[in-house]
């Protein structure tokens, strides 16, 4: 199996921020950043789409204040003005208009919780499950740039305020982008995060302010391969740097995986483009180059015999981080050969490299080994 990173492959890069009151200085930031923006996507790839969308925390108490008078204006304590709390809301389709982007951004308005927790993973969910309202294409690589200046709720927060039930993992945005189950359901575990991300095979960028960098480095470590985290400057001067280093990140490695069921084993060994002398076991490459080949050898073994009797499978294999494009293998399972249950072998034969069973005119090799003579 041959793996080549295309030049200019799709991307469709969502722009996630937390947008409560303490995030208003980042947001002028990023709308001054328009015309730098789109120079540096284009330095990436000049086939990308943007979209946005904002995040602040369940309305509800005991994470809203309790008095009524504040539910218009959450941040009248502070003497400032803001828009009503919300949970998470779409706000821009992805497109190619930078233009369009800015002025959405622009035109979006900070709200105000009372601690400095945030609903994050309520909004990640979302944009990973509602994939037709948000619009992601098939065929591109997709990444989620998360915003942020606090801490995340997790899974059982959501008891705090009386809310019991499970997250689903199902879309709840409404037709205008706002998320309505977010005072009816808890927020999702991380756990349910990192398998949602491998299932759509999109990645995350946490770019954070320094005081939480530890805290989304800990949720990094757990979401492995599929986020990076990187720290904001205070004036967020430096999230285009970011975001480009995060992209590459994600472009340098190419990992595979497939759904072979438990009576197949497929082994992966390559060379990594030449980084190993000889062919390693293994699935994955760091700091892989664009237009370069990078050749994968497919090694399939017959663990047991299927027990519905199938004699047919199909096994696909994926690379972790691209969508709609994967090797698909037609397998058929031949009937045990008699032979191979009565002749009597010979064991650590010098035809099999002395790692197998000369049996039936072929080598059985041990275990770690393969090929037709062990080698």
């Amino acid at each position: 199996m041959t793996y080549k990173p295309a030049l200019n492959y799709p991307l469709d890069l969502y722009y996630l921020m937390d947008l409560t009151v303490s995030m208003r200085d980042d947001k002028d930031t990023l709308v001054s950043m328009g015309g730098s923006l789109a120079k540096a996507l284009y330095e990436l790839t000049q086939n990308y789409r943007l979209g946005f969308g904002s995040f602040a925390d369940k309305p509800k108490m005991p994470f809203v204040f309790p008095n009524e008078k504040y539910t218009e204006n959450p941040c009248a304590p502070e003497k400032d003005v803001c828009e009503p709390l919300y949970g998470f809301r779409h706000r821009l389709n992805f497109t190619t208009n930078i233009e369009s982007f800015v002025q959405k951004v622009n035109s979006s308005d900070v709200t105000g919780n009372v601690d400095n927790l945030e609903g994050g993973l309520d909004a990640l969910m979302q944009i990973l499950v509602c994939g037709e309202k948000i619009g992601w294409q098939e065929r591109a690589r997709k990444i989620i740039v998360f915003a942020s200046d606090g801490q995340m709720h997790f899974a059982g927060d959501g008891l705090l305020a009386g809310i019991v039930e499970k997250h689903d993992k199902l879309c709840h945005l409404s037709d205008d982008g706002e998320y309505l189950a977010s005072t009816q359901i808890d927020y999702p575990s991380l756990e349910e995060i990192y398998r949602t991300l491998m299932k759509e095979k999109v990645s995350v960028i946490f770019v954070v302010t320094r005081d939480v960098h530890s805290h989304y480095d800990q949720i990094h470590n757990l979401l492995h391969g599929m986020s990076s985290v990187g720290t904001l400057m205070m004036d967020s001067s430096n999230i285009l740097e970011l975001v480009g280093n995060g992209y590459k990140e994600f472009v340098k490695q190419v990992e595979f995986f497939d759904n072979a069921p438990p009576y197949i084993r497929v082994d992966y060994e390559t060379t990594c483009g030449g980084y190993y002398k000889y062919p390693k076991a293994q699935r994955r490459c760091d700091n892989v180059e664009t237009n370069k080949m990078y050749e994968f050898y497919i090694n399939i073994t017959l663990l047991d015999e299927p027990k519905d009797g199938r004699t047919k499978d199909t096994i696909r294999i994926e690379e972790s981080h691209i969508t709609d494009e994967s090797l698909v293998l037609d397998i058929e399972i031949e009937d045990v050969c008699e032979c191979l249950t009565e002749e009597i072998g010979e064991p650590n034969s010098p035809l099999c490299n002395m790692k197998g069973e000369m049996k039936c005119g072929m080598c059985i090799c041990e275990a770690g080994w393969a090929g037709s003579q062990c080698d």
